[in-house]
C-alpha cells in the first residue's frame, strides 16, 4: 500500500506531483514521485511514476537544497556586504583647513 506524504500543485490546475511512500516485508522504504494531469471524466490520471531508493532521496534532497540556495533572493546577499562606512573624504579637507586658520566657510579649491 502507498500512502500520500505530500501534493504539488502544477500548472493551472490540471497538474500535480504525488509523494508517495510504501513500506516492504522489511520496513524498507521506497518513494515515488507521481506526475498526475486532470481529464474530464475520468479525473486524475498518472502520467509518469518515479521510483526512488533511501540512497537516491537522499542525494534529491541535496540537489534541491543546493538549487534553492541559488535562487535565494539577492537581497540577502546585500545583506552580508552592507555595514562598512567608508569616511566622506571632505572631511579630511576641513581639519586640514582648520590648522591651516582656514575658515569653515570658505570652501575647498579642487584642481
Amino acid at each position: 500500500m502507498k500512502d500520500v506524504v505530500g501534493i504539488l500543485k502544477g500548472r493551472e490546475g490540471t497538474e500535480r506531483v504525488e509523494i508517495l511512500l510504501s513500506r516492504g516485508e522489511e520496513n524498507e522504504g521506497k518513494f515515488y514521485l507521481r506526475f498526475l494531469s486532470w481529464g474530464e471524466g475520468i479525473g486524475w490520471y498518472p502520467q509518469k511514476t518515479i521510483r526512488l531508493d533511501s540512497r537516491q532521496l537522499h542525494t534529491l534532497r541535496i540537489v534541491l537544497k543546493r538549487a534553492e540556495k541559488l535562487l535565494e533572493p539577492k537581497r540577502i546577499a546585500k545583506k552580508q556586504t552592507r555595514g562598512k562606512v567608508l569616511p566622506f573624504p571632505l572631511v579630511r579637507f576641513e581639519r586640514e583647513r582648520h590648522r591651516e586658520g582656514e575658515s569653515a566657510t570658505t570652501p575647498p579649491v579642487l584642481i
